[in-house]
């Protein structure tokens, strides 16, 4: 009998100790159910509940919003104790996808749209480019200017494409952050042709493709968690199958480009990607 109790007994305390489990709740508002094995100045150890016996996790502070430990003990984390003002901010702008319009193109009869995903962490990002002359679309006659170049925002833009790669030196995970990358583009301009003369004198327009490349430089600026602003500016050369200035009657010119953009961030958190 007092063997049967001794057995009864430790059963008892083993399911008791399995049933013990912590939980962290991160800023983004994840639950890991867990066993926390250390809490350091600025990192959070533990291991996942299911598998007591395997590897050892680190979670930022910065990213935790409290512990609820399995006596019932529930430890804050305010952004005093972990030395960051906006934890909110901080988690929040990593977000993988990024939409924007460029406000800039607007200026000049074009609707340039965007988006944007983050490849690796919040370090390097893609960037697709779409845009389209609206004045052209809406049936206006081209202007007298090729435009691909120096007057690339004329009105007589069909469409453009492409692709920019983006680096983010010190990442994305500050108000302003910088970046610089490579960006490719294709498109069509639908123009007067100047060189075209028939008697008696009608005008002629012509469609051009043009393709070019570039160095972009830029700031990213995350004034909440959602809406971001960049401004950028793209140096390079294009080359199409017509002329490339106004001026000149060669088809290799420079590519400048101007951006300011309007962006909104969602989908998937970055951070929290990496502590699952």
């Amino acid at each position: 009998m007092k063997k049967f109790l001794l057995l009864l007994i430790v059963v008892l305390a083993t399911g008791l100790g399995l049933c013990a489990q912590d939980t962290i709740v991160k800023v983004n508002g994840d639950r890991v159910v867990a066993k926390v094995t250390e809490v350091g100045q600025y990192t959070i150890r533990y291991k996942r509940y299911n598998a007591p016996d395997g590897p050892v996790y680190d979670v930022k502070k910065t990213d935790v919003r409290m512990i609820v430990y399995s006596d019932g003990t529930i430890e804050h984390y305010s952004a005093a104790d972990n030395g960051y003002s906006n934890p909110s901010s901080e988690n929040n702008i990593r977000r993988r996808w990024l939409i924007g319009l460029n406000s800039f193109d607007m200026l000049f009869g074009v609707l340039t749209a965007s988006v944007q995903y983050n490849i690796v962490g919040d370090e390097l990002a893609l960037r697709v480019p779409l845009s389209a002359g609206v004045s052209h679309l809406a049936g206006n006659s081209p202007t007298s200017s090729p435009g691909i170049s120096y007057y690339y925002y004329s009105r007589d833009k069909i469409f453009s494409s492409g692709l920019d790669l983006l680096y983010y030196p010190a990442k994305q995970h500050r108000v302003a952050s910088y970046y610089t990358g490579v960006s490719l583009e294709y498109g069509e301009i639908y123009t007067y042709d100047r060189y075209y003369y028939v008697y008696p004198y009608t005008p002629h327009y012509s469609t051009y493709w043009f393709s070019g490349t570039g160095i972009i430089n830029g700031f990213l600026f995350q004034p909440s968690d959602r809406v971001n602003i960049s401004l950028d500016a793209t140096i390079g050369m294009a080359i199409s199958n017509g002329e490339t200035n106004y001026y000149s009657s060669s088809n290799i010119g420079p590519l400048i480009r101007m951006g300011m953009t309007l962006g909104y961030r969602f989908g998937n958190n970055i951070l929290a990607d990496k502590t699952k």
